[in-house]
């Protein structure tokens, strides 16, 4: 009998743990309320590109190569940016507008909310809001840093008459006297209609 309850117990305490491990939200830990609803999103400036200002065009029939500084710069399974043999890096048109790259620990002085770029229609038949998102921020035209590195987490997201609303809290390194660890909110927001995507400062 107790032989048999020391069994059921120690089944019990590996399924918590195995339970616990299989649950454990990013690497993001969070001060705040808010709690990871997805694995959160990490980017350094090893993988920083200088541009603040990437041009849509014609990618097909061209000699343009993919951008390779990572391993996921794709959405929908298709690439997301292009560079040419100069260097200079290149959008799909077929996917996006002109590309504002932005970092989201803070814009010019009082600024809070900016364009990043607009959705085509082609785009959003065929990929979700949250996917355009999510391959924003890993391509890094959203930023997640000012210096070193950073991360950040989705805690909230909704949609509310065609805006899509995807809220992200994180963290980000950076160096002046001292070397420091900043929290930081922002919102991302995709118009399903117009296609517009903004980035927003909480």
């Amino acid at each position: 009998m107790i032989l048999a309850i020391g069994v059921l117990a120690f089944i019990l305490i590996i399924g918590l743990a195995v339970y616990y491990s299989d649950n454990k939200s990013g690497d993001v830990v969070l001060s705040g309320e808010g709690e990871c609803l997805a694995e959160s999103i990490t980017q350094d400036s090893f993988d920083r590109y200088e541009q603040t200002l990437i041009t849509a065009r014609e990618i097909s029939g061209t000699d343009l190569a993919p951008l390779n500084i990572l391993n996921d710069w794709t959405l929908g399974d298709e690439q997301v940016l292009w560079q040419d043999s100069t260097g200079e890096i290149f959008v799909d048109e077929q996917m996006f507008g002109d590309v504002s790259v932005h970092s989201a620990t803070g814009f010019g002085e009082g600024e809070d909310e900016v364009v990043i770029t607009t959705a085509t229609q082609e785009l959003l038949e065929k990929v979700s809001p949250s996917e355009i998102v999510d391959a924003l921020l890993r391509t890094q035209i959203i930023g997640l840093y000012a210096h070193l590195d950073g991360s950040a987490c989705l805690v909230a997201e909704e949609t509310v008459d065609g805006l899509y609303i995807a809220t992200y809290e994180g963290v980000h390194s950076y160096c002046t006297n001292e070397c420091v660890d900043d929290e930081f909110s922002f919102a991302v927001r995709v118009n399903t209609v117009s296609g517009e995507i903004t980035l927003q400062l909480n």
